[in-house]
């Protein structure tokens, strides 16, 4: 017949009488902060090796295939199914037009054009390649600010600084006009 152990709670610990002795039976909460703990460990290093170690893992062995492909000549590299850019071809006809138009523009000017036909995907380019200073660029996104502030439809009707908005505007694209650039400017806000 089997003795069941006499089980005596002393504070939060608990102990049980054995027939070689009493013994303490450990607490439950320090059992469970234990297995959470262990978990938690467990948990980590599997996440840990799926994000970081796994990955590299997989580089190196890409690498090492690649390598082994230059070493072993007999391994055949698979072929590049990539779609391959296509070349694009100058229009020299309307290049020699563009370049005859220059020509009659004042000798102390330098123009960049290139353009790029969308039909046969031909292109022109001239002087392209050369940096030029942005100068007014800045007016044109006054023109975004100007439109989220004060619609299209009201320019005509808002004045600043005794001149209608909208042919502010047209003063300021059409003969980089800087003083109602700036009035608009200011207008607007300079920190938007």
């Amino acid at each position: 017949m089997k003795h069941k152990p006499k089980l005596v709670n002393i504070g939060r610990s608990t102990y049980f009488h054995h027939r070689h002795g009493v013994v303490q039976q450990k607490k439950r909460f320090r059992v469970t902060i234990l297995y959470a703990s262990l978990l938690l460990v467990i948990g980590g290093v599997f996440f840990t090796s799926s994000q970081f170690a796994l990955p590299a893992i997989k580089r190196l062995a890409e690498l090492q295939k690649q390598h082994n492909v230059g070493v072993n000549t007999s391994v055949l590299a698979e072929p590049d199914t990539k779609p391959s850019l296509e070349i694009r071809k100058e229009n020299d006809a309307l290049k020699e037009l563009l370049e005859e138009k220059l020509a009659e523009f004042p000798d102390n000017r330098t123009w960049g054009i290139y353009m790029y036909d969308l039909q046969d995907s031909t292109t022109v380019n001239i002087n392209s390649d050369k940096v030029f200073p942005a100068g007014s660029l800045y007016k044109l996104y006054l023109l975004e600010a100007l439109e989220s502030k004060l619609p299209f439809d009201r320019w005509q009707y808002t004045w600043t600084d005794g001149i209608n908005v909208e042919d502010c505007v047209q003063s300021m694209l059409q003969v980089s006009d800087d003083a109602c650039a700036e009035q608009l400017a200011d207008y607007i806000g300079w920190g938007v």
